[in-house]
């Protein structure tokens, strides 16, 4: 018996971390079909023990698992003993732990598929500006085509990755609304080039025009406020900005 629970425990404290890693995929990254991915995973759990969803949002992630062990021992236990779990140990046997297997690796590599899928951002879901530059882009008159964003991290302070096709003049419209200020090129290369989203593809070339809000922290957090640097080019029009904005 004691086996038994310490089995159901070592699952819920599973399907509790599941739980978290899909709730900070929704609320860190902006992405709730990433967010999905845990919570297919934990839905056995959950579906079995619906009253692990209470735990979780009244006593959170900490204490839920054992809670939801204490409850669910009682009520199989009780169902166990009047012999209403009898179909379930039946059907269960049908299956096969064969079958089991091929299932969890088909998902396994289904869920590993969707990961890095978004993780690049394919397919891109987020059309138009993020909030933390459109706010401050307020009265702009900008035309903007091909605009989608990324968001690197979001909480008190945010990340965020920005494309967008605009001409010359709109774009010295944006530099001007945003006070950027042009800064040598190879200082913006190395780090900005390598983001996760498959369409960041900035180029930067001695024509390329880059540039910065004042001490762009390119590879730390940076101090409190708004930062951004950005790269256009003139023969294509796209704008590759990143913006790290502190609260």
């Amino acid at each position: 018996m004691s086996k038994a629970i310490l089995a159901v425990l070592g699952i819920n404290v599973v399907v509790t971390l599941l739980a978290v890693s899909a709730l900070f995929s929704f609320v860190f990254l902006d992405d709730p079909i990433l967010s999905a991915v845990p919570v297919v995973w934990a839905s056995i759990g959950i579906l079995l023990q619906p009253w692990f969803i209470l735990f979780f949002l009244w006593l959170g992630a900490f204490l839920a698992p054992f809670a939801t062990t204490a409850v669910t021992v009682l009520v199989y236990g009780s169902l166990y003993r009047t012999g209403k779990l009898g179909w379930i140990q039946r059907r269960l046997k049908s299956i096969g732990w064969r079958r089991v297997g091929v299932f969890a690796s088909v998902l396994g590599v289904l869920s590993v598929a969707v990961v890095y899928a978004r993780y690049i951002d394919f397919p891109s879901l987020r059309a138009g500006v993020p909030s933390s530059i459109e706010y401050r882009l307020t009265g702009a008159k900008l035309t903007l085509d091909e605009s989608r964003y990324y968001c690197l991290g979001r909480f008190i302070d945010s990340e965020w990755l920005w494309q967008a096709r605009l001409p010359a003049a709109e774009f010295n419209q944006l530099v001007e609304t945003l006070q950027l200020k042009p800064i040598e090129g190879d200082l913006a290369a190395p780090t900005f080039r390598q983001m996760p989203p498959y369409w960041w593809k900035p180029r930067i070339t001695p024509e390329t025009k880059v540039l910065a809000t004042t001490g762009f922290p390119i590879e730390k957090r940076g101090p409190d406020g708004w930062h951004a640097i950005a790269v256009w080019n003139a023969d294509d029009h796209l704008l590759y900005l990143w913006v790290k904005d502190n609260f």
